[in-house]
C-alpha cells in the first residue's frame, strides 16, 4: 500500500521532529555532546531511538511513533510513521542505526502484513515476495537491516504459527532447516549480528505451556538454555547482539506481579538481577539495545501517564531511566530500541 499521500503530521497539536531537528535538540541544543566528543563528565552517553506502537490519536487504529533519548534522562518525539486511514501500525523493529523500521500493519478486511519505512528521506521500501496473500507478522530485523523474521501462516510449513526468514538482497523466503515444529512458533527475535533466533514455541518436550528457544543459524540447530525456562509460560524473546543476553517475559510465583521482565545471560547460564524494573504491575514486550546496556519494556504501574507505558531501564546503572514526553495517556506499547549511529 503506497504512503505517499498520507499526512504524516498527527492533528494533536504536539510538535513532532524529524531525524535532524531531534539530533541537534537532544545534542547541541540541549547542552549535550555530540557522540564522539568529549564531556566533562566522561565519554558521552550513546544516543537512543524508541520506535512504539502507540492509540494517542484516539482514532482506534494505532500508530509507530519514534522517540529519541540521550541515554540518561531526556528524550524528544520524533516523526512518525505515515499512517492510513484503517491501519493497525504496531510490533516495529529497527535497524541500521534506527534508519529502518519493520512494523506490522494490519488494514481493515485484509490479513497482516509487513511493513518496511525508511527515515530521513520518510518512505515505504518494497519487500518483493513477501507480501503472499497469507498473515505474517512480528518482524524482527538483523542490525545490518539484510535479515528480516517474521511469523507466518504461510504454507508450507509443519505447523500453524510458524517462523521465516526473508533476505532482502536476494527477495527470497526461507524456512531455516531444524527450525519450525507442529506446535505454533512466534515471537522470533533475531540477534543484531544476525546469527541467532529466539522465539516462542508450545511444542511438545518443552519445560511450560510455552518456552523460549534459540536457534544458531550457523549450526542450523537449537542451542541449550539451561536455567531459562519454567513451569509456566516464557514468551517474548528480545537478543543482544551477539544472543549472549536474552530477555523475556513470564509469570512465575518468585515473580514481582503478575507478569514479569527477567534477563538471561547464556555464557553464566542463569538469570541476571535487574533491581527496580519491575513492579506489583504486570510487565512485558522487553527490547534490549545490542550492547545489552538498556532495556525498553511496557508496564501497566499505575503511576504511568496511561493504562499502559513505555518504560526506559538502564542496566548498568541498574535503573529507571526519565523519559519525557514519551508517553500519553493512552496505550503506548510494543517499543523497539537501537544505537544511534
Amino acid at each position: 500500500m503506497s504512503l505517499s499521500r498520507l499526512d504524516n503530521r498527527p492533528s494533536t497539536g504536539r510538535r513532532w521532529l524529524g531525524a535532524g531537528a531531534l539530533l541537534l535538540l537532544c545534542g547541541a541544543a540541549a547542552g549535550l555532546p555530540h557522540r564522539g566528543s568529549a564531556a566533562s563528565t566522561g565519554a558521552p552517553a550513546p544516543r537512543l531511538l524508541l520506535a512504539y506502537s502507540s492509540y494517542r490519536e484516539d482514532l482506534g487504529y494505532p500508530r509507530i511513533y519514534f522517540y529519541g533519548h540521550d541515554g540518561e534522562g531526556r528524550g524528544m518525539p520524533a516523526a512518525l510513521i505515515p499512517p492510513g486511514t484503517t491501519r493497525s501500525d504496531h510490533r516495529p523493529a529497527l535497524a541500521r542505526g534506527g534508519r529502518l523500521c519493520a512494523w506490522t500493519q494490519e488494514v481493515v478486511g485484509k490479513v497482516s502484513q509487513i511493513g518496511l519505512y525508511e527515515r530521513g528521506p520518510g518512505t515505504t521500501l518494497p519487500l518483493p515476495n513477501l507480501g503472499a496473500g497469507v498473515a505474517d507478522l512480528g518482524p524482527s530485523l538483523s542490525e545490518d537491516g539484510a535479515w528480516l523474521a517474521f511469523s507466518s501462516w504461510r504454507r508450507p510449513g509443519p505447523g500453524g504459527w510458524d517462523l521465516f526468514l526473508y533476505e532482502r538482497a536476494a527477495e527470497k523466503v526461507t524456512a531455516p532447516e531444524g527450525l519450525n515444529s507442529d506446535a505454533d512458533d512466534r515471537m522470533p527475535s533475531l540477534s543484531p549480528d544476525g546469527r541467532y533466533l529466539a522465539f516462542a514455541s508450545s511444542r511438545a518436550g518443552g519445560a511450560g505451556l510455552s518456552d523460549i528457544y534459540l536457534y544458531d543459524r550457523h549450526t542450523k540447530a537449537l542451542v541449550p538454555t539451561p536455567g531459562l525456562n519454567g513451569p509456566t509460560s516464557e514468551v517474548e524473546p528480545s537478543l543482544s547482539r551477539d544472543g549472549r543476553l536474552l530477555a523475556f517475559v513470564a509469570a512465575r510465583a518468585d515473580g514481582a506481579g503478575q507478569l514479569d521482565v527477567y534477563l538471561y545471560d547464556r555464557q553464566a547460564a542463569r538469570l541476571v538481577p535487574l533491581p527496580g524494573l519491575n513492579s506489583l504491575a504486570p510487565e512485558q514486550a522487553p527490547a534490549l539495545t545490542a550492547d545489552g546496556r538498556y532495556l525498553a519494556f511496557v508496564s501497566e504501574r499505575l503511576d504511568g501517564a496511561g493504562h499502559r507505558d513505555v518504560y526506559l531501564y538502564d542496566l548498568q546503572a541498574q535503573k529507571l531511566l526519565p523519559t519525557p514526553g514519551l508517553n500519553s495517556p493512552r496505550d503506548d506499547v510494543d517499543p523497539a530500541i537501537i544505537l544511534v549511529d
